[in-house]
């Protein structure tokens, strides 16, 4: 199992959750997300929408399966190169 911590740098509405979700679906790992004291599932838009996080929130990811790495190293890398436009 691996932890991250994201400092969101970008508005989280339905887009940007909807390339969260595809891009945690690309992964075989369990992926949730916490925030607030509730846990979601990082492969279901309607979970991570229900968080209702918005820029400068600080989440945590857990990520735990055979390619959890891989996942973490993706993810880490939507977070630092996803752009809303």
């Amino acid at each position: 199992m691996v932890k991250m911590k994201v400092n969101l740098t970008f508005d989280f509405h339905a887009r940007p959750a909807t390339f969260l979700v595809n891009k945690t679906i690309q992964y075989q790992s369990e992926i949730n997300i916490l925030f607030n004291g509730q846990k979601a599932n990082g492969k279901s838009i309607l979970s991570v929408m229900a968080l209702e996080i918005i820029k400068g929130d600080l989440i945590e990811l857990i990520i735990s399966g055979i390619d959890e790495t891989e996942a973490k190293d993706g993810l880490q890398a939507f977070f630092i190169t996803y752009k809303d436009e």
